[in-house]
C-alpha cells in the first residue's frame, strides 16, 4: 500500500491515490487539516498538485511496523519524506505517519491516517 501511495502520489495522480483510502477515511494532516472522505482527500489533492507541489519533488513512504490487531484490521507506522531528489537535508521535509488499514471489499484500504511533522534532525 505504501508503494502505491508513493507511486500514485509521484504520477499526480489524486484520482488513483484516493482509491488507496476507504470511502469515509478520516485523514489528518498535522492534527489540522482533516479530510472525512475520499472525495475531500481527492479534490485536496488534486487542487494541490496542479497549484503547489512542484513537478520534481517526490514523496517516498517508509513501512517501520505492521501490527495485525484483528482479522483484516492492521494498523501501520512509518515516516516519508517529501523533498527534491539531490536536495539536502534541510530541504527536505520529514513525517511521522500512523494508519489504519483495513480489508474491504476484496483490498486493503487506509481507513484512517495520520501524519504528524518531524522535528529535529533526519536519520
Amino acid at each position: 500500500m505504501v508503494t502505491e501511495l508513493d507511486a500514485r502520489w509521484n504520477a499526480r495522480d489524486a484520482d488513483a491515490m484516493s482509491k488507496l483510502f476507504a470511502p469515509d477515511v478520516d485523514f489528518r494532516i498535522y492534527g489540522i487539516t482533516q479530510y472525512r472522505s475520499r472525495d475531500e482527500f481527492r479534490l485536496h489533492y488534486q487542487e494541490a498538485f496542479a497549484t503547489r507541489v512542484p513537478a520534481d519533488v517526490r514523496h517516498a513512504t517508509s513501512l517501520e511496523t505492521v501490527r495485525i490487531v484483528a482479522s483484516g484490521t492492521a494498523v501501520l507506522d512509518g515516516e516519508v519524506e517529501v523533498g527534491k531528489p539531490g536536495a539536502p537535508a534541510s530541504e527536505v521535509r520529514h513525517f511521522y505517519y500512523t494508519a489504519l488499514a483495513i480489508y474491504r471489499d476484496g483490498s486493503w484500504v487506509f481507513d484512517t491516517f495520520r501524519v504528524a511533522q518531524k522535528s529535529g534532525p533526519a536519520r
